[in-house]
């Protein structure tokens, strides 16, 4: 089923059975909601796409996008109401959103408290949120000749990215959440490819290097049955970590 946030329904589809249960999952046409909701519907899950622009969603998912267990959503993360509504029914909710540009104003800061007060509306325990490395936790210290603080520095001040700043505050909002079962994942940089294996999760210090959307995908969808990661801010790299949780 497809509707747009004021309701109006632009195409009806049965939606399956999903045996596993519905997950909505924001920024789902972003290139780590691509790698997620094509896995996601293989798993056996339904998929409740929020997305914010349903055209080029439809040209990127191709054949999956008519799947009958894919539900989506069209409507913009700035829509507090909407964003509420898209989790109603859902098992878990999966975010993976952030500003399209990254020189765009940063959605997320308002968008994760939306997430919050549905899954509490709605009585939905599982919250699970994409940030980035780059990102601090709020009981971390960046440091001042760092190799986080110099990619922070480029990134902020020269490339003019907001999603440092949007994420983190995320996770100083977050971190006082005591109702709704979340984690943040913080991965190294993203980029395209194969599955390539296991990430292992762990409380390093930021480094340059990879992972692959297809692993964090696989990762994040792993989140939705397991508490191993409950109330943490793991950041995501592939082995071997020196603190490794």
């Amino acid at each position: 089923a497809f509707e747009c946030a004021e309701g109006v329904e632009v195409a009806d589809v049965d939606c399956g059975s999903g045996s596993r249960g519905l997950i909505t999952v924001f920024g789902a046409s972003g290139n780590t909601g691509l790698a997620l909701v094509p896995l996601a519907i293989e798993q056996g899950y339904r998929v409740r796409a929020f997305v914010r622009n349903l055209y080029a969603f439809s040209k990127e998912l191709g054949d999956t996008f008519r799947h009958p267990a894919l539900e989506v959503v069209c409507a913009d993360l700035s829509d507090e109401q909407a964003v509420e509504n898209a989790v109603a029914g859902a098992r878990a909710v999966i975010s993976v959103a952030g500003a399209k540009p990254e020189t765009a104003p940063g959605p997320m800061a308002l968008a994760v408290p939306a997430m919050v007060e549905g899954c509490r509306r709605f009585g939905i325990r599982r919250l699970i949120i994409q940030a980035c490395a780059l990102d601090a936790a709020p009981t971390e210290r960046v440091g001042w000749l760092t190799q986080g603080s110099l990619v922070r520095t480029i990134v902020r001040w020269q490339l003019g990215s907001t999603i440092v700043g949007d994420n983190e505050a995320v996770l100083r909002f977050i971190k006082d959440v005591r109702d709704v079962d979340w984690t943040v994942s913080r991965p190294g940089s993203l980029v395209d490819g194969d599955a390539t294996g296991a990430l292992a999760p762990c409380m390093d210090s930021f480094r340059t290097g990879t992972v692959r959307y297809a692993d964090v995908a696989e990762w994040t969808l792993a989140q939705v049955d397991s508490d191993a990661y409950v109330g943490k801010m793991p950041r995501l790299y592939y082995p071997p970590v020196h603190h490794p949780i």
